[in-house]
């Protein structure tokens, strides 16, 4: 035999023995029932979607199998788990969630206003961290938006969070991606930068009153709780708020508000029936103009608003045993003058305050009461929820949406289905 034919013979068995193509590229048999990467399970433990092939030139490729014709060889495409080129690498567990606000549930166009996001996903569920620490939130271009997570419990799936979103409008539909899966590309919770328009004090009274430290979100204003048990910590309108008893009990904190300026005060409450004088936020010096005062009763059934000597004691709204409520009070330093809305819409006003100059002094801050100087049985009989100062006077259309949002997150927007997230 010449040595040609010994060397084809050699050539032959090499080519079987190593799944050579004629090209000289390397596959595995079609019997061998595998990709040629082991691919790891997904996040959640289960086995990923769908092997992933490679194409002609060695790398992955997230719909089709083996580039040199034929067959799959691992049973069709990924569901987004793309891997290194040359070398295929581990299916990404990263997915992603659209979430759509409806344009008609907006006011007008707002700028970086905090959306509140509340919703239950077993897919989600089924992937994220216990801790949460994978849960984020990005703009559609994949942008990073600021976001607190004001709960995550994985048992149920249920989501609870705040994310600014830096332009919304009723012109269009907005869209916002819920993130999570891979703790890698999760940027760290900013509290404070959700609450950065014009806000200076944001309590969400989700506290277990197992101490007295009342967490507030901007980091600027916590409150210290006075006379207040665990016991008083109860399901609310936006997750945990606080019920006062008519008592001493309150909250303390230092005023973040000083001079002539405009403010908006907001608050949830559940008002209940009473006789007393209901404070909600008192800010100031008991002193003519240099206080702001907010109550959800005021010797009759009626919200009422001041500055000391320059009162609007008589707006005749009534919040009493009508459940939960959204106030606002609007003051505008340029016209002098209040608005009362309640449940996003104008309740009273426009009332120009035409006593004592507003001259807000002095660092006492309280919630659900306040001291002698402002007059006796202060104590709030109600539960209270997502206590807000911003230093602006906000638009009607800010306000409207802010209660569309948190009346009925399930309405404001729509959650769509599990996306893979490159």
């Amino acid at each position: 035999m010449s040595l040609r034919v010994h060397l084809a013979a050699a050539s032959a068995v090499l080519v079987a023995a190593c799944g050579l193509d004629v090209g000289g590229q390397l596959f595995p048999p079609d019997d061998a029932g595998a990709s040629d990467a082991t691919v790891p399970p997904d996040g959640d433990g289960a086995a990923p979607d769908a092997a992933v092939g490679d194409d002609a030139t060695g790398g992955s490729d997230a719909s089709r199998g083996d580039g040199g014709g034929g067959g799959s060889d691992g049973g069709g495409g990924s569901d987004g788990g793309v891997g290194d080129a040359g070398t295929d690498g581990p299916v990404s567990t990263a997915r992603k969630k659209a979430i759509t606000f409806d344009p008609a549930k907006v006011g007008g166009p707002l700028a970086d206003f905090p959306v509140w996001i509340d919703l239950v996903a077993a897919d989600v569920a089924a992937r994220a961290r216990a801790d949460g620490h994978d849960l984020f939130f990005t703009a559609q271009d994949g942008t990073s938006l600021a976001h607190a997570i004001q709960k995550w419990d994985r048992a149920t799936g249920h989501l609870t969070a705040w994310v600014r979103v830096p332009a919304l409008t009723n012109a269009s539909a907005t869209v916002i991606y819920l993130r999570y899966g891979d703790p890698t590309g999760a940027p760290a919770p900013a509290p404070a930068a959700v609450f950065s328009s014009s806000f200076v004090a944001v309590w969400h009274l989700e506290d277990a009153l197992s101490a007295t430290a009342i967490t507030e979100e901007t980091g600027t204003h916590p409150g210290t709780a006075v006379a207040l048990s665990p016991a008083q910590q109860v399901a609310s309108k936006l997750g945990g708020g606080i019920s006062f008893t008519g008592g001493g009990d309150q909250i303390t904190f230092t005023n973040p508000l000083s001079g002539a300026g405009a403010h908006t005060i907001s608050s949830w409450v559940s008002q209940r029936a009473t006789n007393d004088n209901d404070a909600l936020v008192v800010l100031g010096n008991a002193s003519c103009g240099q206080s702001r005062w907010l109550h959800s009763w005021f010797d009759t059934p009626t919200i009422a608003v001041g500055f000391y000597c320059n009162d609007w004691s008589s707006p005749n709204v009534d919040v009493t045993s009508a459940g939960w409520t959204l106030l606002h009070w609007v003051y505008d330093a340029a016209t002098n003058q209040s608005r009362l809305y309640k449940n996003g819409t104008l309740a009273a006003g426009p009332y120009t305050q035409t006593g004592t100059a507003v001259s807000t002094q002095g660092t006492g801050g309280y919630i659900a009461n306040a001291p002698a100087g402002w007059g006796q049985n202060m104590g709030a009989h109600a539960t209270l929820d997502e206590i807000r100062i911003a230093t602006v006077a906000r638009s009607p259309q800010w306000i409207s949406t802010e209660f569309a949002n948190q009346n009925a997150p399930s309405t404001f927007y729509a959650v769509g289905p599990e996306q893979a997230a490159p």
